[in-house]
């Protein structure tokens, strides 16, 4: 270019610092980052102008010592490759910014904004955090004040949640409960747990509790209010209505200078290790285990504990129940146990605290007995006061668990006929859920040119191929076929104990009005099955009763002369027949 490149306005390569034997890519990426530095990323960098320039003057002997620098020729930001001669010096010019100042200046301000809008947004991150530090802190204040029991309200509140966990109270609580298979302490023994002395006011707690939902819950403690209703402190919400509270036993129940209820016994997780029972086919042993009548539970951890039903004095802690063990909190079963020798002889679904659905009892039986059939032959279950033997109910349990699961697979009313049309028309080993003609679910299976009908409760011995299930949008188009009389598959059953009647070959009819009629008779037993039956007519000659046989129907069972026969009323043919019978034996009819 031949014009002079002032020493001040030199950017890179100043005092002849890098020879152009020197050159090479990482120095040519240090001027275009420097570059980037005065006028940012938008102007362009012309990387090939600039090293065609550089390989262009390594080639020109003239210039084997010359040097490179980069700064202002004539407003431009240029890249000089310079040697130096007596007779003129030799240049070699690769313009890499044009209006270099103007650009310069340009980026300059972008970038003062920038760091101008930076600093502001920095500014409002700082007063962000101070406000957030501040509001912390408050806070802080309010969650560690303490009340006038010493107790601060992150302590409080702390309790709150873990009390609700425990009583299952809330959406939440109740779905991890249901997940964990555990069941929560009856609402109307809350204010048990909720009272910190436990029970001050026994069975009449509840009518307090009542009082305080309606009139304070959410403003004060249950365990305060009582504090307050004790003093008679009329300022505090709620305490003029507690004092009104009677009962027909005591009358008023809130008295001047005294509790109404025993306190109860809580036990922590050490104190608990001591009432830890083992059961094996029935027989229970354990430091609290004794014959006569107990509580127990079944805890989260899946153990066993026992212990004796306890009551105590007014103000005095001693009483001892079911919400005892875990401290008012969840369960997987509950209830009373009958022990003779130390082995049970019933089970019992009592327990006020957990009010135990079927499922936490089935839960005790099998606990308990772990399967002896010996043991589920002889031990009586009651369930909402009505007793059956073990070998029965966890029968009726097990269906109704089928049942459950796969009632959602059942192709509805489905004959026998038309089950075996469907399995004729498939794959060998296929199968398919009906309801039969009882309105029991039942299973049909094809094993060569055999077919197999049992009850869904018995399921689980049939060896069946999941894949080869028949469902709705899998079913042949097909008629029903007459076949021949089905044999069922041999299924598993546990000793001493006995499958109802084989499903009928043919689809009988019975007079609704006369089922009915047989249901009604003073010697209906309900679902007992056929061994229990023989067992309450055994020894008693000319006597009869009627139960609940297979498919639906109606059984009658009787004592001919020390003989212990069976007659299922599938239809009016049969009902004519036992009704008959016990016209002409009205006296022999075994009352539940």
């Amino acid at each position: 270019m031949g014009k002079k490149m002032a020493k001040t306005s030199v950017i890179w390569g100043d005092k002849h610092a890098v020879t152009l034997a020197q050159f090479g890519s990482a120095h040519m990426q240090a001027i275009q980052k420097e570059v980037r530095l005065h006028v940012g990323a938008k102007v362009p960098f012309p990387t090939a102008t600039a090293n065609q320039v550089i390989n262009t003057a390594k080639t020109n002997p003239k210039m084997k010592n010359a040097y490179v620098k980069v700064g202002l020729v004539d407003g431009a930001l240029v890249m000089r490759v310079k040697e130096k001669k007596f007779l003129g010096d030799v240049e070699a010019d690769a313009v890499l910014v044009t209006n270099f100042k103007a650009k310069s200046e340009a980026f300059r301000q972008e970038m003062l904004q920038q760091l101008t809008l930076e600093a502001e947004t920095a500014k409002k991150e700082l007063q962000k955090l101070k406000d957030e530090a501040e509001r912390k802190k408050r806070l802080e204040e309010v969650m560690s004040r303490k009340d006038s029991e010493g107790t601060s309200l992150r302590d409080r509140l702390l309790r709150a949640a873990q009390t609700a966990q425990k009583l299952g109270i809330g959406n939440y609580a109740q779905t991890k409960l249901k997940v964990q298979g555990l069941t929560a302490m009856d609402p109307q023994y809350h204010g048990e747990v909720l009272d910190r002395k436990q029970n001050r006011y026994g069975r009449y707690l509840p009518q307090l509790k009542k009082v305080w939902d309606d009139k304070v819950a959410g403003k004060l403690s249950f365990s305060s209010w009582l504090d307050a209703v004790e003093k008679g402190d009329l300022s505090v919400a709620g305490v003029k209505e507690a004092l009104e509270v009677t009962n027909p036993e005591v009358g008023q129940v809130v008295k001047p200078g005294g509790i109404a209820g025993g306190l109860m016994v809580y036990l922590d997780d050490e104190a608990r290790k001591g009432y830890v029972a083992t059961a094996s086919k029935g027989a229970l042993t354990g430091p609290t285990v004794k014959n006569g009548a107990l509580i127990f539970v079944i805890g989260s951890d899946n153990k066993l504990y026992v212990g004796s039903k306890a009551r105590a004095n007014p103000g005095v802690r001693g009483a001892f129940n079911h919400s005892s063990f875990f401290s008012g909190g969840p369960v997987k079963s509950a209830g009373t146990l009958l022990v003779a020798g130390g082995k049970v002889t019933q089970i019992d679904d009592q327990s006020g605290h957990y009010a135990p659905t079927r499922a936490m009892t089935v839960a005790a039986v099998r606990k308990i007995g772990g399967g002896d059939s010996d043991w589920l032959s002889t031990v009586d279950v009651k369930v909402g006061g009505k007793a059956t033997k073990g070998n029965v109910f966890l029968d009726g349990a097990r269906n109704d668990e089928a049942v459950e699961i796969w009632s959602k697979h059942s192709l509805g009313a489905v004959s026998r006929a038309q089950a075996e049309a469907y399995l004729k028309a498939s794959p060998d080993g296929s199968w398919l859920i009906r309801e039969g003609s009882g309105k029991e679910l039942v299973y049909s299976v094809r094993t060569g040119e055999k077919f197999g009908h049992d009850y869904v409760r018995n399921i689980g011995g049939a060896g069946l191929d999941l894949k080869k299930r028949l469902n709705k949008n899998k079913l042949p188009d097909v008629k029903p076929e007459p076949s021949a009389p089905p044999s069922k598959p041999k299924v598993s059953k546990p000793q001493g104990s006995e499958q109802r009647e084989k499903e009928s070959e043919e689809q009988p009819t019975l007079n609704p009005r006369h089922d009915q009629a047989l249901r009604r008779s003073p010697a209906w037993h309900g679902d007992i099955n056929r061994v229990t039956a023989e067992g309450l007519l055994k020894d008693k000659p000319g006597f009869w009763l009627l139960r609940l046989g297979r498919d639906g129907f109606v059984a009658l069972s009787m004592n001919n002369n020390g003989k212990l026969e069976h007659a299922l009323v599938n239809s009016d043919e049969a009902y004519v027949k036992v009704e008959r019978l016990m016209r002409a034996n009205p006296g022999g009819a075994l009352k539940p």
